[in-house]
């Protein structure tokens, strides 16, 4: 049998090398994983409150919603580039509906050694109101959905920061749109640009009737 103190030596090695320590690492995790809980928390907070998007009948039984486990490998840093195509349009919807968004920018990223890319869009309405001029909508799916996640596609929600070459895609805060928990609401369609062939285990699970 190998002794432990070789197996331990490139562990050592590895942290003398990157400058940070077993324990350093550990609270990175630490603190990662309470920040994907606190928002978890919001989250639920808010489906418990009074603009809920559950049915009546949904929100006497609701417990909370279904999260993937926190997954830090679905955390990205993308690169982004500025759409040259950035003419204001309709965004298709599950009514009539035609909100106004532009294609603001292109971002690729990697995901253990698979190339992704997503545009993220900016909302004509949105961008005017305080607390939402950098705010950027990147409507997606992918194989996942209609198994483990919502059929439809899911959303994620990010700050656009200029003065930054990489943004931070973290798909553990992808959520659904309202339109999987009740017929009553208009929701942005998925671009077909924004589908995604592979399957992202992490953010809000499919509604349990929808499983």
């Amino acid at each position: 049998m190998i002794s432990l103190r070789f197996l331990t030596i490139p562990l050592i090695a590895l942290c003398c090398f990157t400058g940070k320590s077993h324990a350093q690492i550990a609270d990175s995790k630490t603190h990662y994983r309470q920040s994907i809980k606190g928002w978890q928390s919001t989250m639920n907070s808010d489906f418990m409150g009074r603009k809920s998007p559950l049915t009546e009948s949904d929100l006497k039984n609701f417990q909370g919603l279904p999260f993937f486990r926190i997954a830090k490998h679905w955390r990205l840093e993308a690169q982004w580039e500025r759409c040259d195509d950035s003419a204001w349009f309709g965004m298709p919807t599950s009514t009539d509906r035609l909100p106004m968004y532009r294609k603001y920018a292109t971002l690729t990223m990697r995901h253990r050694g698979k190339a992704l890319a997503l545009i993220a869009y900016q909302s004509q309405s949105l961008m005017t109101k305080d607390g939402y001029e950098d705010h950027l909508f990147i409507p997606f799916a992918d194989a996942s959905n209609g198994h483990t996640s919502y059929g439809g596609g899911r959303y994620i929600d990010i700050n656009k920061d200029l003065a930054k070459s990489l943004w931070v895609i973290d798909f553990n805060k992808s959520y659904n749109p309202y339109c999987a928990y009740s017929g009553r609401y208009s929701c942005p369609s998925i671009p077909s640009i924004n589908r995604l062939h592979v399957a992202i285990g992490a953010g809000v699970k499919a509604p349990h009737p929808h499983d």
